[in-house]
């Protein structure tokens, strides 16, 4: 059992440098400019708090965004 274990992890770690190793030489390019802001935008689609309703509609169907009209 231990040693399905270690070889599932081991698979894991070398399938991570693999793809980590790809992403780094299409970020020497140019076009690989784009692939940062990608990433940095699915992070903070991750760390948003979707619970949390941000705006509502008012009695006239008016959207209120503003934290103190909410």
């Amino acid at each position: 059992m231990q040693d399905c274990y270690n070889e599932a992890k081991k698979a894991i770690a070398n399938a991570k440098n693999i793809a980590y190793g790809m992403l780094r030489k299409r970020l020497e390019f140019k076009e690989g400019e784009n692939e940062v802001f990608k990433l940095a935008r699915g992070r903070e689609r991750k760390l948003r708090d979707l619970d949390y309703v941000r705006s509502i509609k008012e009695e006239c169907s008016k959207v209120l965004i503003e934290d103190t009209k909410v």
